[in-house]
């Protein structure tokens, strides 16, 4: 599962998605520790505090089959074992 990482400051239940090739928003539910602050885009941050994606970035969910769930706010993708910069974030 592969989209482009949009925000809006805005929107305080969800402010940072995906948005996949076919132009289709999807929720995400992130790793523990995973934060978003405007810059004024969205860049995502890991627990570390590193810059894990800023908007406009793709993001790949290799563990994710696109058909698994609906990528709704009610049926979000979990970004558990997600890779960034070739890491994993740690998970409980």
């Amino acid at each position: 599962m592969t989209g482009r990482l949009e925000g809006d400051p805005a929107n305080p239940l969800e402010p940072v998605w995906l948005r996949d090739g076919d132009g289709t928003r999807l929720s995400i539910v992130w790793p523990e520790g995973f934060r978003v602050r405007f810059e004024p885009a969205a860049t995502l941050y890991d627990a570390a505090g590193r810059v894990a994606a800023r908007a406009g970035d793709i993001v790949t969910f290799v563990q994710v089959s696109p058909d698994e769930v609906g990528g709704s706010v009610d049926d979000p993708y979990y970004a558990a074992g997600i890779v960034f910069d070739g890491c994993y974030p740690r998970e409980r």
